[in-house]
């Protein structure tokens, strides 16, 4: 996988020309897994902690037609409240994506590596398999690129924290931090069994505690008020913190359970598996997970996630992980080129005069420069062809299709 392929795309995507990639995406010989393992080995340079953090999570995307493949109804998290469920027909992927920290901005992104295509039960018949499955099946695969020694963070919505993806996860390698609900049954760690005490087999669960939505409103409770760094900003949270058991789900393991109160009314809970992690640190590890949800709203509005006419089963379940994958590899291009010096101008809006962070659309715009006056069916095919006189060639021949080689486009080919 080459970061060419990525550039091409993001000149042609004002929105992606489907056309064009419809025929080597159904055709062509490739994994998109191998491809995500590839990508993943170029996020090394933005790995420079300890831990490497992994958040999972799904996106609907809307097609139409009787024929697509895989399109069933499924809720569109977008428009829905909580009063009302709307229903969407087409597309539900699940992504796993490598959260990561980049010196051009103060917000954390995400990167996916992984997908899968979310089936419904009519629509799939006896190939159906969950979300969570879909999930728990990404992350063991992902398990397997990185060393027995390096620590994992797994970060996940209150919809994959469940049996299915966290029972039988290695405790020495993983630490989940997840939201759940506020009705969730936990319990207190069972006391030690002394001498003395009645014969039988140890307790495996303590006593019973109170849902966290009625911890919410007990004001006899000691809730705390800690600062909490969530991204740029620090604000000011009331926390509730208690070491407690989710014996339906992790069975016996006490984990570190945080009660934030946001009003009156609106409560979230994150449970931590690691008991020995303070409060302040489990919550803002997990508004790590929010990167994914910016990425879902980027790669559809900007780069065409969504936008693909695909109906056959070979071009749907690889144009959609394909766009996945080149929107990660054109973050990875502008990181290796703004660190030899590329300078990115920001556009002069009055309305946004405070914007000093880049952006999706930031990088996009690089890409596009970058590669302008590039004749990009040419070079498409040159590149698929894996054939390296697309960066040679006379004066002549470059002025024929009209090649302008930029010192952007030097930096790219150096990246």
């Amino acid at each position: 996988m080459c970061v060419t392929e990525a550039l091409i795309a993001a000149r042609v995507s004002d929105r992606l020309h489907w056309q064009a990639f419809h025929r080597f995406f159904s055709r062509a010989k490739w994994n998109p897994d191998r491809l995500g393992q590839t990508l993943f080995g170029l996020l090394r340079t933005l790995l420079a902690g300890r831990w490497i953090e992994v958040a999972i999570d799904d996106t609907v995307c809307g097609k139409r037609g009787m024929h697509v493949f895989g399109a069933s109804m499924h809720v569109d998290a977008v428009t829905s409240t909580r009063r009302r469920k709307n229903l969407v027909r087409g597309h539900c992927w699940v992504q796993l994506v490598v959260v990561v920290n980049v010196p051009w901005s103060k917000r954390p992104w995400a990167i996916p590596v992984l997908s899968r295509l979310y089936r419904g039960k009519k629509e799939a018949g006896a190939d159906y398999c969950t979300k969570s499955k879909l999930g728990r099946e990404m992350f063991d695969l992902f398990l397997t690129w990185v060393g027995p020694e390096v620590r994992v963070r797994l970060l996940l919505d209150s919809g994959y924290m469940g049996r299915t993806m966290l029972r039988g996860l290695p405790s020495e390698r993983v630490t989940v931090f997840g939201a759940i609900k506020t009705n969730a049954a936990l319990y207190r760690a069972p006391a030690p069994q002394g001498k003395g005490q009645r014969r039988g087999r140890r307790r495996k669960k303590g006593q019973r505690l109170p849902t966290p939505a009625k911890m919410h409103h007990d004001r006899r409770r000691a809730w705390e008020k800690v600062a909490i760094h969530a991204g740029a900003r620090v604000q000011e949270k009331s926390i509730l913190s208690l070491k407690a058991q989710w014996y339906g789900v992790l069975g016996e393991r006490v984990n570190h359970v945080v009660l934030i109160r946001e009003d009156e009314e609106k409560l979230r809970v994150v449970l931590c598996t690691d008991p020995n992690l303070g409060e302040q640190a489990i919550v803002e590890q997990g508004a790590r997970r929010w990167p994914i949800e910016v990425w879902n709203r980027d790669v559809k509005q900007l780069f065409g996630f969504a936008d693909s006419p695909a109906w056959s089963e070979q071009a749907v379940l690889r144009t959609a992980p394909w766009v996945a994958l080149l929107s990660g590899i054109l973050v990875v291009w502008f990181h290796r080129v703004y660190q030899r010096g590329m300078q990115v101008t920001l556009p002069q809006r009055p309305w946004y005069y405070w914007k000093e962070d880049l952006s999706f659309a930031d990088l996009l715009r690089a890409a596009q420069e970058t590669l302008r006056g590039v004749e990009v069916q040419t070079w498409t095919q040159a590149v698929v062809q894996q054939r390296p006189e697309v960066f040679e060639g006379t004066t002549e021949k470059k002025n024929a299709v009209g090649y302008r080689r930029t010192e952007g486009l030097e930096k790219a080919k150096a990246a």
